[in-house]
C-alpha cells in the first residue's frame, strides 16, 4: 500500500455498516452448567430455559446463556422429585444439550423429559428409566430431539377410563405430530403401554416408541417392549415395539422380542415408513407378529418399504412375519422361520404388495393357509424365491378373498422359484438353501448351495443392482442374476485375495474348522468365507467404511480361545493366525 492511499474495503457502504454494527452488538454465548453438588438437574434445566439464575449463585447453578450444555456427574443416579404435575423436570423450551456421561435419570413414577414445541434437546450417554405418564413416560417430544448412545428403559404408560380415552401411548418415547426426533446407537427396551378400559377406549399404542411426527433410527435396538390390556374397540393394544402414524426411517437396527395384545408385535405402521439393513425378529402379536402394516384412519393411505432386511422367527395368528392391509414393498429381503397359528406364516397380504429379489423360507401356517404367503388381494412377485414352508403351502392365492373381498391376484415378473409350484411359479423344485447365517452385510441370509436352481436364471433387465448384503448383481457381470435375496459371489476380489487364500489353506489343512455339528459346520465355514468376500466387494465399490465394518464383524465370528460360543462360526489351531491376517488387512486399509 502506497503512502496516503486509502485502504481498500470490498464492501458496499451499507454492508460495511451492518458488519460493524453486528461486531459491536453482544453475542449470546453458550453456558456450561455442571449438575453436581448444589446444582440439581431440575435447576440446571430451569436456568438454561430462562437464561437467568433461579436458584442462587452462591450454592446453585449458574445462569444459562443461549444454547446451553448441562454436564451430569459421571455414572451417577439422578432421582426426580417432580414439578407439581406429571413432569419430573421443567419442560424444555430452549436449546439444551445434556451430557449424561453414563448416568441414569430415574423418574420415580413421573415423566422424565418433556420437550415443548420451541424446545431442542440433545441427550448423550444417558439412561432414562421408571417414567410413568399417560404418554411419553420416558420422553415426550413436541419439538426437536436427538438421542445418542443412550437407553430408554423400564418406563410405562397407563390409561383407565369407563367410556372414551385416547392415551397410554409411547411408553418409552412419544414424538408428537409437531416433533422431529433422531435416535442413534440407542436402546429402547422393557417399556410398557397398558390400556385398561370398559366400553370405548382406544389406547395402548407403542410400547417402546410412538411416532406421529418425523423420526429416524440408526444403529438402534428396540426390544422387549409391550402393549397390553383389554381390547373392546377394534384397534386394541398395538405396536409393541414401535407405533408409527407419521414419517419414520429405520436403518441398521434391530426390533426384537416385543409383543402386542392385538396387532404389530414388533412394528405397527399407520404412516410412511422405510426400513433398511435391519432385523425384525422374535416378536409376537395376534396379527403381524413382526410387522403389521395396518390401515390409516385418515384419507391418506399408509405405506411401508422394506429393503435389505430380515424378518424372522415371529409369531402370530395371522401374518406371523408380516400382515399387510395397505401398500407395501419388499426388495432384497428375507422372511424366514415365522410361524402362524392360522394363515400366512411369512406374509398375509390384504392390500397391495410388491416383492422383488427376496427369499421366503421355513415359514409355517395351517394347511392351505400359506406357510410362505397367503394372498387375498393384489401381489406382484419379481425374481423371488419361496421354499421350505413347513406347512400351509409356499404361496396360496385365496379363492374366497375373505371378508367379501375379491380373490387374490398374483402377477409374476422376471423368473420366480416357488418350490411347490404355487401361485403360477416359473420354476419349482428344491432351491438348496443354506441355513440362515451371517453371510456378510448387516442382516442374516440364506446362501445358495451347490447347483441351486436359483443360480444365474433371472433375466438381467429386472435384476436389482445389489443383493441383500450389498453385493453387486449379476455375477458374472454378463450373465443372469440369482433368484432371491442372495447373489453368489463367483470371483475373489483382489483386495482380499491374500486373506481368502490364507483362509482356504487353513480350512483345507484342518487348521480352521466350523463350529457346531457336521451339518452346520461346513455352512458356517462357507458363511465366514462369504464375509471376507463381502468385505472385498465393498472395498471394490469404494465403500471403505462398510469394508472396515465388515472386517470387524468377521473377527467377532472367530473363536480364539478354543471355547466357541453360539456367535462363533470357526475355531481351530490357526484361528488366532486368521484373526491376525484379517487385522493386518484392516491396517492396510487404514481402518479406524
Amino acid at each position: 500500500m502506497t503512502p496516503h492511499q486509502p485502504p481498500f474495503f470490498p464492501f458496499r457502504r451499507h454492508t460495511l455498516a451492518l458488519a460493524l454494527a453486528l461486531a459491536a452488538s453482544p453475542v449470546m454465548q453458550a453456558a456450561t452448567i455442571n449438575a453436581t453438588g448444589g446444582c440439581t438437574l431440575y435447576n440446571a434445566i430451569r436456568n438454561a430455559n430462562t437464561d437467568t439464575d433461579t436458584d442462587g449463585a452462591a450454592f446453585g447453578c449458574p445462569s444459562g446463556s443461549g444454547a446451553d450444555i448441562i454436564n451430569l456427574a459421571p455414572k451417577t443416579h439422578y432421582s426426580l422429585l417432580g414439578s407439581g404435575n406429571e413432569d419430573g423436570l421443567p419442560i424444555i423450551n430452549s436449546i439444551i444439550t445434556i451430557n449424561g456421561r453414563g448416568s441414569t435419570v430415574d423418574a420415580l413414577g413421573l415423566r422424565a423429559f418433556h420437550i415443548s414445541g420451541t424446545g431442542d434437546l440433545t441427550i448423550n450417554k444417558l439412561t432414562i428409566t421408571h417414567g410413568y405418564a399417560e404418554k411419553g413416560a420416558g420422553i415426550l417430544n413436541d419439538g426437536r430431539l436427538r438421542l445418542n448412545d443412550s437407553k430408554v428403559s423400564g418406563n410405562s404408560t397407563f390409561t383407565q377410563c369407563d367410556y372414551y380415552c385416547f392415551g397410554s401411548q409411547g411408553a418409552g418415547i412419544y414424538n408428537s405430530n409437531s416433533g422431529s426426533a433422531t435416535l442413534t446407537n440407542s436402546h429402547i427396551n422393557n417399556n410398557s403401554a397398558y390400556a385398561g378400559y370398559s366400553i370405548n377406549g382406544e389406547s395402548g399404542f407403542g410400547g417402546g416408541i410412538y411416532n406421529a411426527g418425523s423420526m429416524g433410527l440408526s444403529n438402534c435396538k428396540v426390544f422387549k417392549n409391550e402393549t397390553i390390556g383389554s381390547s373392546l374397540r377394534w384397534t386394541g393394544p398395538i405396536g409393541g415395539g414401535i407405533m408409527n402414524t407419521g414419517t419414520m426411517t429405520i436403518a441398521n437396527s434391530s426390533i426384537f422380542g416385543n409383543s402386542a395384545s392385538n396387532g404389530g408385535g414388533g412394528i405397527r405402521n399407520h404412516g410412511i415408513m422405510t426400513i433398511t439393513n435391519s432385523r425384525v425378529s422374535h416378536n409376537n402379536a395376534t396379527s403381524g407378529g413382526g410387522i403389521d402394516n395396518g390401515f390409516n384412519l385418515d384419507t391418506v393411505s399408509n405405506s411401508l418399504t422394506l429393503i435389505n432386511s430380515t424378518i424372522s422367527y415371529n409369531l402370530a395368528s395371522g401374518g406371523a412375519g408380516i400382515n399387510n392391509t395397505e401398500n407395501m414393498g419388499l426388495s432384497n429381503s428375507t422372511v424366514t422361520g415365522n410361524k402362524a397359528s392360522n394363515s400366512g406364516g411369512g406374509i398375509v397380504n390384504k392390500g397391495k404388495l410388491a416383492i422383488s429379489h427376496s427369499t421366503l423360507s421355513n415359514n409355517q401356517a395351517l394347511a392351505n393357509k400359506g406357510g410362505g404367503i397367503f394372498n387375498i388381494k393384489n401381489m406382484t412377485l419379481t425374481n423371488t424365491l419361496i421354499a421350505n414352508s413347513k406347512t400351509g403351502g409356499d404361496c396360496i392365492n385365496s379363492s374366497s378373498g375373505g371378508g367379501g373381498n375379491s380373490s387374490g391376484v398374483a402377477a409374476l415378473q422376471g423368473v420366480n422359484l416357488i418350490e411347490d409350484g404355487g401361485c403360477g411359479a416359473d420354476i419349482s423344485g428344491d432351491p438348496k438353501l443354506g441355513f440362515l447365517l451371517d453371510n456378510g452385510g448387516y442382516t442374516e441370509t440364506h446362501m445358495l448351495r451347490g447347483t441351486s436352481l436359483a443360480l444365474d436364471v433371472a433375466n438381467k433387465p429386472l435384476c436389482s443392482n445389489q443383493d441383500q448384503r450389498g453385493i453387486q448383481r449379476p455375477q458374472p457381470a454378463d450373465g443372469g442374476c440369482d433368484i432371491g435375496a442372495f447373489e453368489k459371489t463367483v470371483r475373489i476380489p483382489k483386495s482380499v485375495s491374500t486373506t481368502v487364500r490364507f483362509f482356504n489353506n487353513a480350512v483345507n489343512s484342518g487348521g480352521i474348522i466350523g463350529t457346531g455339528n457336521i451339518f452346520h459346520a461346513s455352512q458356517r465355514i462357507a458363511a465366514l468365507r462369504n464375509q471376507l468376500l463381502s468385505a472385498g466387494n465393498y472395498k471394490g465399490q469404494g465403500l471403505n467404511e462398510g469394508s472396515c465394518t465388515q472386517l470387524k464383524r468377521t473377527i467377532t465370528r472367530i473363536d480364539t480361545d478354543g471355547t466357541p460360543d453360539a456367535n462363533d462360526y470357526a475355531t481351530g489351531i490357526q484361528a488366532n493366525a486368521l484373526v491376525a491376517e484379517i487385522t493386518s488387512l484392516s491396517g492396510m486399509w487404514a481402518c479406524p
